[in-house]
C-alpha cells in the first residue's frame, strides 16, 4: 500500500513539473555561453541615429569592432539633409523607420488631436510624409510610434503621452502598413486599456507585423506569453531593457551583464524564438553604445540556447526588416 502511495505520489509531482514547466526540454537545454556569444553577428532592430556624436563613418567603424550587421528598426529626429548623409555613407547597413520624428512633431505643436482625429491637418501631414517615405525606400518601416509612453519616455517634448491604439489615425497608419508591406513599431505601457486596443488592432490587421519596442515596456513575460500565443504578427524587440535609462524601475529590467533577472522572461524566448530581436536604442556615447552590446552578448544571449540565440541575435531580424 505504501508502495503505491509513493509511486503516485512521484507522478503527480512528475506532472506537476511539465504542466509548469519545471524540467522542460528548454530548461535542461545547454546554453550558448559568454565565449560563443561574443561571436555571434547581431543585427540591430531598435537603433536611433543620435545626432550630438554620431556621425556615419564612425558609426561604420564601431559597427564593425562590435560586428553589427545593420542598424535600424526605429525612427529618427535628425533632419533630412543630415539624415542623407547616413543614408548615402550606409547604404543597406541603416534601415530606419519614419514616422517617429512626424509623429512627435505633431503631437509637440497640436497635442492628441491630431491623432483622435483624421481630418486634422496635421494627421494628413503627417501621413503624407510617411507614405513618401515608404513609396521611395528611405523608410523600411514606420516607427518608433510612442502611443503610451506616460512613465517610460525621457521628458522631452512630445514624447511623453498615452494616445488611443486603435484611433481613426492610427487606423490610417496600420493601412499604409499593409499598403506598403511594412513592419510598424509600436511603444506601449502595459495598460489594460491600451492592451485592449492594441489587440483589437492586431485582430483588424493580421498581415502587418508588429514589433513592441522594449517588448512592451512594463510588461510581464507572462503578458508577452499570452499576446504571442493569440496573434502570430507580434513580435518583441529587447531593447532597453537591460535597464539602462534612469527612468526605468526595476521591475521592468529583463536582463543585466549578469543574466536574467527573472528566468520566466528566459523560457518565453525559447518558447517563441522567432518572435524576439535586439535593440541597442539610444546612447549618449560610443563607450555606452559599447557597453550596451556587451549586455546584450553576455547578459542575454549567452543564457539561450544556441539555436534561440542565433535566431534573436540577427536571425529574426533579417527574416523580418530585410536584412542580409
Amino acid at each position: 500500500m505504501r508502495h503505491s502511495i509513493l509511486i503516485a505520489s512521484v507522478t503527480t509531482l512528475m506532472l506537476f513539473y511539465q504542466a509548469t514547466g519545471h524540467g522542460s526540454e528548454a530548461d535542461n537545454a545547454p546554453v550558448l555561453g559568454a565565449d560563443k556569444a561574443m561571436e555571434l553577428p547581431i543585427s540591430d532592430a531598435h537603433f536611433h541615429v543620435i545626432p550630438t556624436f554620431m556621425e556615419p563613418d564612425a558609426l561604420l567603424k564601431m559597427m564593425d569592432s562590435q560586428r553589427i550587421k545593420w542598424a535600424g528598426g526605429a525612427g529618427y529626429m535628425a533632419p533630412d539633409a543630415r539624415m542623407a548623409r547616413f543614408h548615402k555613407a550606409m547604404g543597406q547597413r541603416l534601415r530606419l523607420y519614419g514616422g517617429q520624428r512626424e509623429s512627435v512633431n505633431a503631437y509637440a505643436k497640436h497635442g492628441a488631436e491630431p491623432f483622435e482625429n483624421l481630418s486634422h491637418p496635421a494627421a494628413a501631414e503627417m501621413l503624407s510624409q510617411i507614405e513618401a517615405g515608404l513609396k521611395d525606400g528611405r523608410f523600411k518601416g514606420i516607427g518608433e510610434l510612442h502611443v503610451n509612453t506616460l512613465y517610460t519616455a525621457p521628458m522631452k517634448p512630445g514624447l511623453r503621452r498615452k494616445l488611443p491604439v486603435d484611433s481613426p489615425t492610427f487606423k490610417a497608419v496600420f493601412d499604409l502598413a499593409r499598403k506598403y508591406k511594412a513592419p510598424v513599431d509600436m511603444h506601449i505601457e502595459w495598460d489594460a486599456d491600451t492592451v485592449e486596443q492594441m489587440e483589437r488592432i492586431l485582430t483588424s490587421y493580421p498581415s502587418v507585423p508588429v514589433k513592441l519596442a522594449h517588448c512592451g515596456k512594463t510588461s510581464t513575460a507572462g503578458d508577452i506569453r499570452a499576446l504571442m500565443t493569440k496573434y502570430s504578427n507580434v513580435h518583441c524587440d529587447l531593447s532597453s531593457r537591460p535597464g539602462k535609462h534612469r527612468y526605468h524601475t526595476p521591475s521592468i529590467v529583463i536582463f543585466t551583464a549578469d543574466g536574467f533577472q527573472q528566468d520566466d522572461w528566459r523560457k518565453v524566448i525559447e518558447e517563441f524564438p522567432d518572435r524576439f530581436t535586439v535593440g541597442i536604442d539610444d546612447v549618449e556615447s560610443w563607450s555606452e553604445y559599447e557597453t550596451v552590446v556587451g549586455v546584450i552578448r553576455k547578459g542575454l544571449l549567452a543564457h539561450l540556447s544556441p539555436a534561440t540565440a542565433g535566431k534573436v541575435a540577427y536571425k529574426n531580424a533579417d527574416r523580418l526588416y530585410g536584412g542580409q
